[in-house]
């Protein structure tokens, strides 16, 4: 698993990486466009400025770091200060978790 600075307890065990939101993929649901600041296997958390996201379901698409876009679906478990959490329903594969780690540290080995 990738290293973690946060010295809580953490009750996920999958693969997730957190995104500042200069770097944070965009997410297409329907005709509107979100940023993701966080994605794990088994979720992710999109960032919802207005606070109008009512739906309880939904399917879009995230286009990934590399260029690379991919489908999810998932249900919306919670809302809270202008993020929304959604589980998954069909896990995204650990392979891509960690590609975007690989990318986030060839980017941060370009700016040094």
């Amino acid at each position: 698993m990738a290293q973690s600075f946060y010295k809580g307890y953490e009750k996920r065990q999958a693969l997730r990486i957190s995104y500042r939101e200069e770097e944070s993929p965009d997410i297409k649901i329907g005709s509107l466009c979100f940023k993701v600041s966080d994605l794990s296997e088994n979720g992710l958390q999109i960032i919802i400025s207005n606070g109008a996201f009512h739906d309880e379901h939904l399917k879009g698409l995230i286009r990934l770091r590399d260029g690379r876009s991919i489908g999810i679906s998932g249900k919306v478990i919670w809302k809270k200060d202008g993020k929304i959490g959604v589980k998954l329903i069909t896990p995204i594969p650990e392979a891509v978790i960690i590609r975007e780690h690989q990318l986030r540290a060839e980017k941060m080995d370009e700016n040094r």
